[in-house]
């Protein structure tokens, strides 16, 4: 019994600890202690509110879009081989893409705006970006924006091949990727808020 309370004790903790902690009650969203006043997803540079059930599915991995390995013939391949070009028979390299998917990545949430003070006993309303509508920031309350990006994830196998064609080495990689439209980095922007300066 005192291990499991010890097991316990330490998960809540590490949980608490990273930052990233997220509670929601009455369809009202916190994250790390500061409320979510609004959502917003970024595709192609262009911000679309949503809601916390639409943000809630795409917080969770999206399906794992499985392709069958890619054997690529031609080490020069722009997007699966790299060759080394210094000498005729060194080592060159492929990778075998198995799936990919896209995640937003929670855990590289930075603030995005600066944060504005109410220091009035009336709710006051904030422009911050102006693609987004002004926010309304309550009495002694702090508000500003967070962004999270959506990043490309691929796994697979990276392989190291002789100049003859041999296979000498293969290892698992998962790589990270910007997704990148138009220009723009596609990801989440949240509107928060607290009666806290935020860390």
């Amino acid at each position: 019994m005192k291990k499991k309370l010890s097991v316990c004790v330490v998960f809540v903790m590490v949980f608490l600890f990273t930052g990233y902690a997220f509670a929601e009650e009455n369809n009202t969203l916190f994250i790390s202690g500061h409320k979510v006043e609004k959502i917003y997803i970024v595709e192609g540079g262009v911000a679309r509110e949503i809601s916390i059930d639409e943000y809630n599915s795409i917080s969770k991995e999206s399906t794992v879009q499985l392709q069958n390995s890619k054997l690529m013939s031609d080490c020069y391949s722009a997007n699966y081989g790299v060759a080394k070009t210094t000498g005729m028979t060194d080592d060159w390299y492929r990778y075998d893409e198995i799936g990919s998917t896209s995640k937003l990545m929670i855990s590289e949430r930075e603030r995005v705006s600066i944060i504005a003070y109410n220091d009035t006993q009336y709710p006051v309303q904030r422009t911050f970006k102006s693609e987004i509508n002004a926010m309304t920031i309550d009495p002694k309350e702090y508000g500003w924006f967070e962004f999270a990006p959506i990043k490309n994830k691929s796994w697979g196998y990276l392989k190291t091949f002789s100049w003859l064609g041999e296979l000498k080495n293969q290892e698992d990689v998962t790589a990270y990727s910007p997704r990148i439209v138009n220009g723009f980095l596609d990801g989440v922007l949240y509107y928060m808020t607290d009666t806290l300066y935020p860390e």
